[in-house]
């Protein structure tokens, strides 16, 4: 029997080495790896997920229904009838845009006046006519609120009380 070669003792044992390193490596670099892509993925998918992005605009206000005090009584034109209405109002922007209303109540109310001063008993009797109405009012307070400076117009405006006598 031929002794060992001394070369090929010291090859035997160096592969074992090498794997005991590579077993210890490959664990690190994978948990290195899961690492970089939960990190990836949370700079990638978290505006998705609820966060909101930077450059996002912010959620407008919710819409505030106010009703105007008292009733708006005129006469229709060209008529002997007189028209009663009562007014409420959705306004953007909180509660600020509702402080910004009742300060021009006074110049709203005249506008209100104004316009219903002008419409004829045919032109109210239909619910087309009512609705036209609801447009001529809500373009006359927003003349008021622009003019003024109040800067949140009227989004709609709405019957509260009808009556016609």
């Amino acid at each position: 029997m031929s002794s060992p070669d001394p070369a090929a003792a010291a090859a035997a044992p160096e592969p074992a080495r090498k794997r005991g390193i590579a077993r210890k490596l490959v664990p690190a670099i994978l948990v290195l790896v899961a690492a970089g892509g939960g990190a990836a993925a949370m700079h990638f998918l978290a505006p998705r997920l609820g966060a909101a992005p930077v450059h996002a605009k912010p959620a407008p206000d919710p819409l505030r229904y106010e009703r105007l005090e008292g009733a708006f009584t005129t006469n229709l034109a060209g008529s002997q009838r007189l028209i009663q209405v009562e007014l409420g109002v959705a306004v953007a922007g909180g509660e600020p845009a509702v402080t910004g209303l009742h300060a021009l109540e006074l110049p709203l109310r005249s506008a209100v006046l104004e316009v219903l001063g002008q419409q004829g008993e045919t032109a109210v009797a239909t619910p087309a006519g009512r609705a036209a109405l609801q447009r001529q009012l809500r373009a006359a307070m927003n003349r008021v609120t622009s003019a003024r400076g109040a800067g949140t117009p009227v989004e709609s405006v709405y019957f509260t009380s009808w009556v016609i006598q």
